[in-house]
């Protein structure tokens, strides 16, 4: 076989033939159907492909948002504040603009869908979908940022989907009331939240932040059916409450700093998905938690702040609860409630 050449029977194969995407072919013995040029896996553009640089391995449609070959939406900006109460004039409002200066707010019964506002990639101040809209699905596609507070609260909300935002300045506040399972809330890019995280979704069965790594003041979780929590890139919150749900899998790996943390009246039986909290600056509470029975993984926390309650957890050994309460005193706390002893 000729140097280089990856089928020498053939001879309109070899490493300098022409190779264009689309035969399944690879003429040019670079591994892939389409020219290669830069060895980053992905075909050039003018060889059909996708690669708006062939000549740099760092770029490419796989690489970070900078690098990745898709151009920059050049912001069309609104100034002050605006109100949807139809589908249409969302759409007449995309046909000129994509980014407001101000708040949006979308209400009115004869809403059913916001998606003539496709268009938004930044609302500087809040966004919300207010309680007596018509709107089964909330999709913003685009949108990477808000400002103010995100507020959703249909009546008839089935699916929230924010698949590019990543950051909101004020609150989340998501009333998903018709949320059952196999309804789909996703936020699958949100890293922070400046205020407070709220999700009342009694009826979803999982809560997924995959990205999630910071929310300022508090977390506040009530989804009586929630059985699935995950947000594992969570470092850092204020308050953290966890109350009234048949949880049996939480995820929340990277955590290591809260103010208060309340675990009330869930089904969880252990803590090994908190394995790196170290840092409880006020409350620690655990009550009403009828299954749990290892907290092994809070034995890791070295700053306790300001109360200890643990009430209410019949299958929790004293052994470990005597250890809890031990490292607490030991840091210097003396607020401690404790039942079970």
């Amino acid at each position: 076989m000729a140097d280089g050449d990856c089928d020498d029977g053939d001879p309109n194969i070899s490493p300098t033939a022409t190779d264009i995407v689309g035969d399944d072919v690879d003429q040019n013995c670079d591994g892939i159907d389409g020219t290669d040029a830069d060895g980053d896996g992905y075909a050039s553009e003018a060889s059909g492909g996708d690669d708006c640089d062939d000549t740099d391995a760092k770029v490419n449609p796989g690489a970070p948002d900078e690098l990745d070959c898709v151009p920059d939406v050049e912001e069309v900006p609104f100034f002050g504040d605006v109100t949807f109460t139809s589908e249409a004039s969302m759409e007449t409002f995309c046909q000129t603009y994509n980014t407001v200066l101000g708040n949006v707010t979308v209400r009115g019964r004869d809403v059913a869908d916001v998606e003539g506002l496709s268009c938004l990639i930044r609302v500087e101040g809040d966004l919300q979908i207010q309680t007596g809209t018509s709107v089964e699905e909330a999709s913003f596609p685009v949108l990477e940022e808000v400002g103010g507070e995100l507020s959703v609260d249909g009546d008839s909300l089935v699916v929230v989907d924010l698949p590019e935002l990543d950051e909101v300045g004020g609150w989340v506040s998501l009333h998903l009331d018709h949320f059952t399972e196999g309804h789909e809330l996703s936020l699958p890019e949100l890293q922070t939240v400046g205020v407070n995280l709220t999700v009342v979704a009694h009826h979803a069965a999982e809560l997924q932040l995959p990205a999630l790594r910071s929310v300022g003041t508090y977390v506040d979780l009530q989804l009586s059916q929630m059985t699935t929590l995950s947000a594992p890139s969570l470092e850092s919150t204020g308050h953290l409450l966890i109350r009234n749900a048949p949880l049996d899998s939480i995820d929340l790996d990277a955590l290591h700093t809260v103010d208060d943390f309340v675990l009330a009246n869930t089904d969880v039986v252990d803590l090994d998905g908190i394995p790196n909290l170290r840092t409880v600056a006020g409350e620690l509470v655990l009550s009403g938690n009828e299954a749990l029975s290892d907290i092994h993984s809070l034995l890791g926390i070295t700053s306790f702040g300001t109360y200890l309650y643990v009430c209410g957890n019949p299958a929790l050994s004293a052994k470990q609860i005597k250890t809890l309460s031990g490292l607490a005193v030991a840091d210097g706390l003396t607020n401690i409630d404790i039942c079970e002893l």
